[in-house]
């Protein structure tokens, strides 16, 4: 029995334990959210260590972009919409403890279908991006027994003494 489920609501506080998700899939959910770094911070917070994060959104260096720019005088669909740089998302993944993959992969959208592999010519221009990342897990070991101080030789223990420019 399968426990995959959907999630519909505000990304920017998700109401799930901390470490419960294997993978997470953000479809264009940080370009339609208020405060992106904070999404990001809360899917990392439901992330387990080894989990998987694949991002995908618009890329605001390409026709979209455009599209963007026009809609702020136009209003329509994309009047709210904020579109994140992906070098940028890559900077707060590392800060996040999410290690990319392959970086950004670039996307051109043809007839309905997303090519994926315009970035060959190195040019920022496809119009959506993919990111695929995997949480850092944090190495513990753990200690059997337990630690005791009590025949600590205390007597190397260096104690500072008063000086000229500190007389106290």
């Amino acid at each position: 029995a399968s426990s995959a489920g959907t999630y519909i609501g505000n990304i920017e506080a998700l109401p799930l334990p901390p470490g419960s998700l294997d993978a997470v899939v953000m479809h264009h959910a940080l370009d339609c959210c208020t405060d992106p770094r904070t999404a990001m911070r809360e899917v990392c917070k439901v992330l387990r260590p080894g989990g998987r994060l694949l991002i995908c959104g618009f890329n605001p260096i390409s026709l979209w972009g455009v599209r963007r720019v026009i809609a702020r005088v136009f209003d329509d669909a994309f009047s709210d919409v904020r579109f994140v740089n992906p070098w940028r998302l890559l900077d707060w993944m590392a800060v996040l403890g999410i290690e990319a993959d392959e970086g950004v992969t670039l996307g051109r959208l043809l007839w309905g279908m997303v090519v994926v592999g315009f970035e060959r010519g190195r040019v920022p221009l496809g119009g959506v991006y993919y990111v695929l990342g995997r949480k850092s897990a944090v190495g513990m070991t753990r200690l059997r027994g337990t630690v005791s101080m009590r025949h600590a030789d205390i007597s190397s223990v260096v104690v500072p003494h008063p000086t000229i420019r500190n007389p106290r």
